[in-house]
């Protein structure tokens, strides 16, 4: 019980710290642009996002539009002018793509998306913090790096992660983390399953699962686990 406090504690700790600040770059932004975006989505069914370097914040609204704020910063002009915004909307998808691929230096671009309430969200994520709120559909998302927090989700939920901690909270489907590198883990609140696939190193708690939790193999960290109303699976 002592154990399972701590690691609670910590994690809680590092969850308030995560408010993500778009314009909030330190010293490291020298030239920088605010770019807005709307775009209909009244039959759009999936949003895709590839996201490059940069932090990502995606919630709902009651709207038939998607609407992007971006933020971009790089440390010389030419750079900056380099940083593209592609989107391309289809009959029932929405594709987001954040091109830094002709910036030399160090660049990024931030994005927060408001979404309808019937899109599907398929993410890649190359580096950057990850937060995601109140969205009544399914995630899958694939990230490099950086830290992850969703919560408030009435569909399924499939993160596979490089490195970074991870936080997921009160999930009405499943939640499956295929693969994680490094970084811890909470999981709570989830109203099915929780599986677990493959864990590099860092710790898991789990907490008030009304389904199974599996994990199929860890590498090094404490797994904690509390509340859970179906079978526990470790390795």
């Amino acid at each position: 019980m002592k154990l399972f406090v701590l690691l609670l504690v910590a994690v809680l700790s590092w969850s308030a710290c995560m408010n993500l600040d778009l314009n909030d770059h330190g010293n490291t932004c020298d030239f920088s642009e605010d770019i807005r975006r709307t775009l209909p989505a009244e039959n759009i069914s999936v949003i895709r996002v590839n996201a490059a370097a940069g932090n990502l914040l995606i919630r709902q609204h009651d709207m038939d539009e998607l609407n992007i704020k971006a933020f971009a910063c790089a440390s010389t002009r030419s750079d900056l002018d380099k940083i593209n915004l592609v989107t391309i909307v289809d009959t029932v998808e929405i594709e987001i793509t954040a091109d830094l691929s002709r910036v030399r230096n160090n660049a990024s671009l931030d994005l927060e998306l408001w979404v309808p309430k019937n899109a599907r969200l398929v993410i890649g994520d190359g580096s950057g913090d990850i937060l995601i709120e109140n969205i009544s559909n399914d995630i899958y998302l694939e990230d490099g790096s950086g830290n992850i927090r969703i919560n408030g989700i009435d569909g399924l939920v499939n993160v596979t992660d490089g490195s970074g901690n991870i936080e997921i909270n009160n999930v009405l489907g499943t939640v499956t983390i295929p693969a994680d590198g490094s970084g811890n883990i909470n999981i709570a609140n989830i109203d099915s399953d929780v599986h677990i696939g493959t864990d590099g190193s860092g710790n898991i708690v789990v907490a008030n699962i009304l389904g199974d939790f599996r994990l199929e193999q860890d590498g090094s960290g404490n797994v904690t686990y509390t509340n859970i109303s179906g079978q526990v699976y470790l390795p």
